[in-house]
């Protein structure tokens, strides 16, 4: 049987292998932690916003703009580690409303609305019975 030694060349470059796959293990490794951890900020981070939206939206429309416009809010981690600032911005769109529809609309739940052709269009909803009206 013939059995064949390895040169030191040969060593070297099977280390150097072995140490790349390590170091691109490794990396992508942290990678994925930063993700993650990202995701999670992004996560905490939409939570703020949407509790100061509840909280506007409790709010009388003529305060909202000067209330609201710049308003920050600390994004703090799940054991209350400051992480940064969230920012709210209002500002009015220029026009004013114009009515089109029907006003003997009943009031309603569960309706669905569409910006088109810069306007607001209702669809159906609910008001004890099930509406299909646009």
């Amino acid at each position: 049987m013939n059995k064949k030694a390895l040169t030191l060349i040969e060593i070297v470059i099977a280390s150097m292998v072995l140490v790349t796959i390590i170091i691109y293990s490794l990396l992508a490794f942290n990678n994925v932690l930063f993700l993650s951890e990202h995701s999670s900020n992004f996560s905490l981070a939409m939570e703020g916003a949407q509790a100061i939206l509840e909280e506007i939206k409790s709010k009388p429309i003529d305060t909202i703009k000067s209330d609201y416009s710049g308003y920050t809010f600390d994004i703090l981690d799940k054991s209350g580690n400051f992480l940064g600032k969230g920012r709210v911005d209002v500002e009015e769109v220029g026009g004013g409303w114009n009515f089109q529809g029907n006003a003997g609309w009943s009031a309603r739940s569960g309706h669905t609305s569409v910006v088109f052709d810069n306007k607001i269009w209702i669809m159906g909803g609910y008001d004890g019975n099930y509406l299909n009206e646009v």
